[in-house]
């Protein structure tokens, strides 16, 4: 119940948003406009044809798929923490053990896509890959076939393929003897094997897609960004979150005391099993962040390249219950384990929110603009806009088809162009080299839809992602349309000779 209780206070502003970012505006359009042969397409390329299929299902989940794809997300949420809480009990942790694991897979701020449609099946993936290792701990065929099952529909999300190597060496401790383990889970071996090589066949992915660097140099580069960016800034940001707010942390205080006293029954381990337990950590991380150190996708601590974070969360929560079973072996070690899991936490529930808030309050800008071009037709007349945002929001930048599908969005049609003063559609025309549909997915098909250029100069206004949410669920359309107008100041400036 604690598990629930926590993974819904942590996220709960997931279910409020409605925001579109990043490549979803490619995915959004799509599902929107019922082309699935291009959707198809978007995916084959990349060798995953089944998410094809995916997407489209949790696209059609309601009218919004955005909402539709927040709401799974946040259900994904609460049943993988408690499917890796009940991992946790088969490999004979505690209660207390095996729950702050699930937390640390929840709650740790590494992760800043929740929010995102297009990684919305990764986390589905997880899910499935940590059903198949609950079920593959069970007895019985019937159970085995079932695993077998959950890891290949798993194995779409390719780090997975790579990160079940930490379920194999689960496996092989619990045998504990090399030969008979080969020789009881022959199948469970050879499964990502025979799927690479099916795959492999039967699917043709685009030539600059995840080509792996295995050399040493990158290699060492992609460990160090992992445990910079996805490890000792996340520690950084949580002390700095909970420094400026310690009156929740005293909060959580208390009550982790409690917990702590409560849920620890003081069951002593020895140290053998200790080091096991740290090294399988170790083991379960290099797993986690190999299949994206090796094709050179670390991730930066903020923003939305944290989605090749997504498989760290559990070792490191592994890592810290071996460092716990040796801070509570001391005289002192339940309040010091207190102070460092409320701390933890505290952090960690700000952090989620303060992105959660951000990026609603960026969707807020994005939808003044585009209420903005729906208020002004005449502005058709423009064919290009050079870019002079002001009014920032978040530390990620935007791709120009996100501008560019705002404006389709306000009219209906493709092929306005938005992008910054350094850019020229030479140069973004560059990415036809792979994508032969490319304006068609960039929503710039058209392009250009006429022949005059502008100025478009966006800066903040009163933005307020609380009052946003509660007209949006109770307020009017004329409330709505009042906020969105006062949420940016935009300005257009045609060139000389445009008349508009």
């Amino acid at each position: 119940m604690a598990i629930v209780i926590i993974v819904t206070i942590t996220h709960f502003p997931l279910l409020l948003m409605d925001g579109t970012y990043w490549d979803d505006w490619v995915l959004k359009q799509f599902i929107l406009e019922r082309n699935f042969g291009g959707h198809f397409d978007l995916w084959n390329e990349l060798g995953l044809p089944g998410y094809a299929v995916l997407y489209w299902v949790i696209g059609s989940l309601g009218p919004n798929p955005v909402i539709a794809h927040n709401v799974l997300t946040f259900i994904l949420l609460i049943i993988s923490a408690l499917l890796v809480y009940a991992i946790g009990r088969k490999m004979q942790l505690s209660e207390f053990e095996a729950m702050i694991i699930a937390i640390t897979a929840s709650v740790y701020t590494a992760l800043e896509t929740t929010f995102v449609f297009n990684v919305t099946v990764y986390l589905l993936m997880l899910t499935l890959f940590l059903g198949g290792v609950y079920v593959a701990l069970q007895k019985g065929a019937a159970m085995r076939v079932v695993a077998l099952v959950l890891f290949t529909l798993s194995f779409q999300h390719n780090s997975l393929l790579v990160f079940y190597g930490g379920f194999l060496l689960l496996k092989l401790l619990q045998e504990k003897h090399v030969v008979r383990f080969v020789k009881r889970n022959i199948d469970f071996l050879l499964l990502p094997i025979i799927f690479w090589f099916a795959k492999e066949t039967l699917t043709d992915s685009v030539a600059y897609y995840n080509r792996f660097n295995p050399a040493w140099s990158n290699v060492q580069a992609g460990t160090l960004g992992f445990l910079s960016k996805g490890v000792m800034e996340q520690g950084r940001d949580i002390l700095r979150f909970v420094s400026a707010h310690l009156i929740a942390w005293g909060g959580v205080m208390a009550i982790g005391v409690t917990l702590v006293w409560k849920k620890y029954t003081g069951v002593p381990h020895s140290k053998r099993a200790t080091i096991i337990l740290i090294l399988f950590g170790l083991a379960v991380f290099i797993c986690a962040i190999a299949p994206y150190v090796l094709v050179s996708k670390g991730p930066r601590a903020h923003g939305y390249t944290t989605r090749h974070a997504l498989l760290i969360a559990i070792p490191i929560g592994i890592l810290i219950v071996g460092s716990l079973r040796i801070l509570l072996q001391k005289e002192w070690g339940k309040w010091i384990t207190s102070i460092l899991l409320s701390t933890a936490l505290t952090g960690s529930v700000i952090a989620h929110w303060t992105v959660y808030i951000r990026w609603q309050e960026r969707w807020i800008k994005d939808y003044s603009l585009i209420t903005y071009f729906e208020d002004h037709p005449e502005l058709k007349k423009i064919g290009t806009y050079i870019l002079d945002d002001q009014f920032p929001v978040t530390s990620e930048t935007y791709r120009y088809y996100e501008w560019s599908a705002m404006v389709r969005q306000a009219w209906g049609v493709p092929g306005y162009l938005v992008m910054e003063e350094h850019e020229s559609f030479e140069v973004i025309a560059e990415i036809g080299e792979f994508h032969p549909r490319w304006k068609e997915w960039y929503h710039l098909d058209g392009y250009p839809r006429a022949p005059c250029e502008a100025m478009l100069k966006i800066e903040p206004g009163e933005t307020n992602a609380l009052n946003y949410t509660k007209i949006r669920l109770f307020g009017s359309k004329e409330e709505m349309r009042s906020l969105l107008h006062e949420a940016t100041v935009i300005t257009v400036t045609p060139k000389a000779g445009c008349r508009v």
